[in-house]
């Protein structure tokens, strides 16, 4: 009868690469999960930034129209300025205007304010920069203008994609109409 001793026990060379080799195994499976995780969360947290952006643009944008006593859309080589004269939410009726920018040399939306009797027009480069920027990531979607009014001159549609680097764009398109009723004021444009 063989006699074992303490010394005797442990794993074998065999059993501990066996170990290792799930070990391995395991630890690649978990980190493949983590990125793939990682990735996922990345692109999930573009994608709403993106929507989010966007649809804050849109709503921006179909308030003052649904305010406003008319609008105007001139385009400016591939860029478009949308401007609109808009009602105020206050007790007494004050009328602002409203501009907006698409520039499609850096895919953006910006927007300004003045005081009606001061017509807002297309800026040069130096004086976009004092526009509030809204949204970076515009691009017109398909073919359709970013800002397009139908053959009536009623009704504005609103429709661009909006994107994070690297990541899917998101869709966004609304329409909005002006006040009825108003007389339209052109004193913004």
């Amino acid at each position: 009868m063989t006699d074992h001793t303490a010394s005797d026990s442990g794993f074998t060379l065999v059993e501990m690469l066996v170990a290792l080799a799930l070990t391995t195994l395991v630890m690649t499976v978990i980190g493949g999960l983590f990125i793939s995780l990682t990735q996922t969360q990345q692109t999930v947290d573009a994608v709403t930034s993106s929507t989010t952006s966007g649809q804050q643009v849109a709503t921006t944008i179909t308030d003052r129209v649904r305010n406003g006593s008319g609008f105007r859309v001139t385009s400016v080589g591939s860029d478009q300025l949308l401007v609109t004269r808009s009602a105020g939410t206050g007790s007494t009726l004050t009328w602002t205007c409203y501009g907006w920018y698409y520039s499609a040399a850096d895919e953006s939306l910006r927007m300004t304010t003045s005081t009606p009797g001061t017509r807002i027009t297309a800026p040069t480069s130096a004086q976009l920069t004092s526009w509030t920027l809204l949204a970076s990531g515009v691009t017109p979607r398909g073919t359709a203008p970013v800002f397009a009014p139908d053959d009536t001159g009623s009704v504005l549609t609103v429709t661009f994609d909006t994107h994070r680097a690297g990541h899917p764009s998101v869709a966004i398109q609304t329409s909005a109409s002006p006040l009825t009723g108003t007389t339209e004021d052109n004193s913004c444009f």
